[in-house]
């Protein structure tokens, strides 16, 4: 894992001022499995979409709807002013998970972790350092879920490496 850039801090604002307010995002198998067992219906929150060009996972065959703002269907204002919560936190999809960070395909082996530059988070004083013990913290899981979803979708056995963001 390589990081190319130092003393890189994040800290999520909750004010979901791009990421849920853009709408919701693409969907894995794996996702939409998890939304479901929260007693969800595929159909009330995902609709059928062609995703290949965009560099989306392959995994990814459906897209969260949006609500009649535009923003994702599961955005929901929180108590203070400016602040967001998401009613499916816990069963949110792998790429929320991510966000501000997204998966970049280098080649059939190779993936990069890369950033968002707009996410209000990003660079904040009070956030964690983004490093090795972040990514295993916070991403890990994520990643390995949309690359075992990926890699199932494709049906390859080839070992994936990641590099850092």
């Amino acid at each position: 894992m390589t990081f190319y850039s130092r003393d890189f801090r994040f800290k999520c604002q909750r004010c979901a001022s791009l990421c849920c307010r853009l709408g919701g995002p693409p969907l894995s198998r794996n996702d939409i499995d998890r939304i479901k067992r929260r007693g969800y219906d595929a159909v009330e929150f995902s609709e059928s979409t062609s995703l290949r060009g965009f560099g989306f996972p392959d995994a990814t065959q459906r897209l969260m709807k949006s609500g009649e703002n535009g923003s994702c269907i599961f955005l929901k204002s929180g108590k203070e002013e400016g602040v967001h919560e998401c009613a499916i936190y816990d069963q949110r999809p792998a790429l929320c998970r991510l966000y501000p960070f997204y998966l970049e395909t280098v080649d059939s082996r190779t993936f990069c972790l890369k950033v968002i530059p707009c996410c209000r988070g990003l660079n904040n004083p009070d956030g964690e350092l983004v490093d090795e013990k972040f990514f295993f913290k916070h991403l890990h899981k994520a990643v390995t879920k949309l690359l075992a979803s990926d890699a199932s979708q494709k049906s390859s056995n080839s070992r994936q490496r990641i590099c850092g963001a």
